[in-house]
């Protein structure tokens, strides 16, 4: 075990895929617990002694950003840009697919992309893989 959710706003249910970016850093999704107790997106950092820090990068609003992070495995590209989808939330309430831009101050910017629909394009997608 590297890191033990305390069920707070540091995310709950962790159960989803990790992925590795090219610092080595973890990075995954709670669909639960949070600011706002609909999921977050979370960075686990190695550190010394084989420590490693919890940071929540972003807490799902349940609003425009989605809600509940999905448990399918995030996307990082080459510029080290996060992309997931949400099972709720956004404009039709049916999830969202985001993106997590790093800042050059060491926050997270994150940007809807895409909302579902619901039918005809589905909606509330459980996994991105």
């Amino acid at each position: 075990m590297i890191y033990n959710f305390q069920r707070g706003t540091d995310g709950a249910g962790a159960g989803g895929p990790v992925v590795f970016d090219s610092a080595g850093n973890l990075y995954g999704t709670t669909p639960d617990g949070g600011a706002h107790a609909l999921g977050t997106v979370y960075q686990l950092k190695p550190g010394q002694n084989g420590q490693w820090t919890e940071k929540v990068i972003h807490s799902f609003t349940g609003g425009n950003d989605g809600g509940i992070g999905s448990l399918g495995p995030l996307l990082i590209d080459s510029a080290g840009n996060i992309y997931g989808v949400t099972e709720v939330g956004g404009a039709n309430a049916a999830g969202t697919v985001y993106k997590l831009t790093p800042t050059s101050n060491g926050g997270w910017k994150g940007t809807t992309l895409y909302t579902f629909k619901g039918q005809p394009d589905a909606g509330s997608p459980l996994r991105g893989d």
